[in-house]
Parts: structure tokens; C-alpha cells; sequence
């Protein structure tokens, strides 16, 4: 026989919290902020992102089979975003 879990009857995972899930869920992150490194660039779907050895420029892989080569500096602009592979097209 199968033992209960899902979404209703969650099932701990060795060793987790010693067998016994938390009584509430977490609260807010506190001490801490984000900050924009890129302000002047927008990317739909970005999966991942990478140096370059070798260099000051990064590689930025998305979701829709794009990969786009830019300066690792906060004052890059869309203009200097070059795409290196296009999987879509």
C-alpha cells in the first residue's frame, strides 16, 4: 500500500526538520535588499548567467534559445547587447 503525500498530507523527506515539518510557514526576509546590477538592460525569460573567461563580458542564456554577449558593467546599455545564438529562429 501506498503511503499518503501530496499537496494535502505532505510527507517529511529523511531527514527533514528531524520527520516533523514546521507548524507555520516562513515569515519575511528581513535585513537584507536587492539592487538592480544591470538598470539599463531588460531580458524576458533569462535562465542564466556566466563571465566569460578571459574577459569583462558576460553570457546571458534564456529560456527561448538565446544567448546574448554584454559588457559586466552596470552602465551597459541595451545598444551594447550583442546575440551570439538564436535557437528560435
Amino acid at each position: 500500500m501506498a503511503q499518503a503525500g501530496g499537496l494535502d498530507a505532505p510527507q517529511p523527506v529523511n531527514p527533514f526538520f528531524n520527520g516533523v515539518f514546521p507548524s507555520v510557514a516562513p515569515g519575511q526576509a528581513t535585513g537584507w535588499s536587492t539592487e538592480n546590477a544591470f538598470p539599463n538592460l531588460k531580458f524576458i525569460d533569462p535562465l542564466w548567467l556566466t563571465p566569460i573567461p578571459g574577459s569583462t563580458n558576460l553570457l546571458l542564456v534564456g529560456k527561448n534559445g538565446q544567448i546574448w554577449r554584454f559588457p559586466n558593467s552596470p552602465a551597459t546599455t541595451q545598444a551594447q547587447v550583442v546575440k551570439v545564438l538564436d535557437r528560435v529562429s
